[in-house]
């Protein structure tokens, strides 16, 4: 039978079944933002940003190693209360914190719990061998990746970005480790932080194997409040325009440099091969600060 489409569980960014990975530097939130994910999920929320929930069961896994239970439970109370989700809605979702017997005890999990979506939390703590060897990897993410064909769920792997990455447009190229993790990925998202507002975040898909082009080239906006939780704010930008180097901050005072000499945003725009909504972004950045 041909299927018109492929099965999404956050429909059409995230596959209902498989593996994915979101990334990003140090401090982006990504754990915020995968765990605001899973509340969304077990709440019987019908959207998250903006992308419709295909969620059959409402339950989610979330395996932390970085934040211990007490720490775990403080940040879901701030976000719930910022979400505003009673408690009594989040009983579907588990935790684990012991990535000992990891494998065994997330199959023991499924085999109780009817489960959408397992978030691994993060990829570099509980895969303990050699992250630049492609057959080591690949060979991690197979165990994984028959358990999510098996139970028919999707598997997040949170990772982290090169130092090096920060001043740089977001790309698939700049994940710490071997290609290999990469290419196991249906789906690769990843989180950056704004270069002017220190509450504003970007996310994007650099690699969706059966997305169009034009949702890998852009990226959303998002602001991220002080319950530790993301909302749309309507804008969008290019993904090669979110670079922070020297050139692209030299076009940044360009653009208002013409400005405040009185040109027109769409003059500006054709003397510096810049679209009209990079040239509107820059300026508007300017107003709100």
């Amino acid at each position: 039978m041909r299927l018109e489409s492929i099965p999404c569980l956050i429909e059409p960014i995230f596959p209902k079944v498989g593996l994915i990975a979101i990334a990003g530097c140090s401090d982006t939130g990504k754990s915020n933002l995968m765990r605001q994910l899973c509340q969304s999920i077990v709440a019987g929320e019908s959207t998250f940003l903006g992308y419709k929930i295909n969620a059959e069961h409402k339950g989610a896994i979330y395996v932390s190693t970085e934040d211990e239970s007490n720490a775990m439970s403080r940040l879901l109370a701030m976000q719930n209360e910022g979400l505003k989700y009673p408690w009594s809605s989040m009983g579907n979702l588990h935790y684990l914190f012991d990535t000992s017997n990891l494998l065994i005890d997330i199959e023991a999990l499924l085999k109780a719990y009817p489960i959408d979506l397992i978030v691994n939390d993060a990829f570099a703590d509980v895969f303990s061998k050699d992250i630049n060897q492609t057959n080591q990897v690949r060979s991690f993410l197979t165990d994984f990746s028959n358990l999510a064909s098996t139970y028919k769920c999707l598997f997040v792997f949170i990772h982290h970005t090169g130092k090096a990455s920060e001043t740089k447009a977001p790309n698939k190229n700049s994940i710490l480790g071997s290609q290999g993790f990469e290419a196991r990925m249906r789906t690769v998202a990843m989180l950056t932080k704004h270069s002017s507002i220190a509450n504003y975040r970007y996310f994007c898909i650099v690699k969706g194997n059966y997305l169009p082009d034009h949702m890998k080239n852009e990226a959303q906006e998002l602001q991220f409040d002080e319950y530790m939780t993301f909302s749309l704010t309507g804008r969008h930008e290019m993904i090669e325009n979110l670079s922070k180097d020297d050139a692209h901050k030299h076009k940044e005072e360009l653009v208002l440099k013409l400005y405040g000499e009185g040109k027109s945003q769409s003059s500006i725009a054709k003397t510096l091969g810049l679209s009209q909504s990079t040239v509107s972004r820059i300026i508007g950045l300017v107003k709100y600060l």
